[in-house]
């Protein structure tokens, strides 16, 4: 570290060693030392127009100021990152920026819209791989969050406002997160997105609408028929459909820009 202080064109690689280290003191509970070195980062990155390292910058110092009860800080924080990853396009970001909102929604008495926002960072997480995985001690805190808010909300709340979390699709997410959408109902109705359906359930919907059965769907994506069985029975019970046919009706509906839901 004291080296790359040193260095004349070692800016990002200083950078990203800062987050790196300002997230461990995270981890660790040391706030006032991870405020410290991600506030040297955030700086540094300012200077030199660095936006992708300077997001991570102010997602993991408005972790630590959520960890710290400092929690005005931490919504604007965790907002100007998420704002920042998502025009940058970094899904991992917006993931983790989604998670830390929700944190701080139930620490401030909002389980449903904390839920909600757990819900959307673990479906925008899901084409990366398993939510959270490699870091235990996030995956710890989601733990007693979701616990909390599991105990205040009841089974069945807790399951509705998971499902309406993951069905938000991206853009509307990152809208809902950052207060610029209050709704997280359907949305346009040309935009599959906002379908109540995981990335893979939405693959799998596609795949049904263009008269694939479930065993060409699973020699398609190389999976079990059981496991696509198990898809669309979700799929049908989402949609509040019944058969196969209304998926394919409403995914050709949408895509001429009209509900068939309606």
């Amino acid at each position: 570290m004291r080296l790359g202080r040193r260095l004349p064109a070692a800016d990002a690689v200083l950078a990203e060693a800062l987050i790196h280290l300002g997230a461990v003191r995270c981890y660790e509970k040391q706030l006032v030392s991870a405020i410290d070195v991600l506030e040297e980062g955030r700086q540094l990155c300012a200077r030199h127009g660095e936006h992708w390292l300077l997001s991570w910058c102010e997602i993991l110092l408005g972790l630590a100021a959520h960890l710290g009860g400092r929690q005005a800080d931490a919504s604007t924080l965790l907002t100007q990152g998420l704002t920042r990853k998502h025009a940058v396009g970094d899904p991992l970001g917006i993931s983790f920026a989604l998670e830390f909102l929700g944190w701080h929604a139930i620490d401030s008495g909002d389980a449903e819209r904390g839920v909600r926002l757990i819900g959307a960072s673990e479906a925008v997480a899901e084409p990366l791989g398993a939510h959270l995985v490699g870091y235990p001690q996030l995956r710890e805190w989601h733990g007693d969050h979701t616990r909390h808010a599991r105990e205040s909300l009841g089974q069945r709340a807790f399951d509705k406002a998971l499902e309406v979390g993951r069905g938000l699709g991206r853009d509307r997410a990152v809208a809902y997160a950052s207060g610029k959408a209050t709704s997280t109902g359907p949305g346009p109705a040309g935009d599959r997105e906002d379908l109540p359906l995981t990335p893979r359930e939405r693959e799998i919907a596609e795949l049904v609408a263009s008269g694939k059965t479930n065993r060409q769907i699973a020699e398609e994506l190389v999976i079990a028929v059981r496991t696509v069985d198990t898809h669309v029975e979700n799929i049908l019970t989402k949609l509040g459909f019944t058969s196969r046919v209304q998926v394919a009706a409403l995914l050709t509906a949408r895509a001429g820009g009209i509900d068939a839901r309606s």
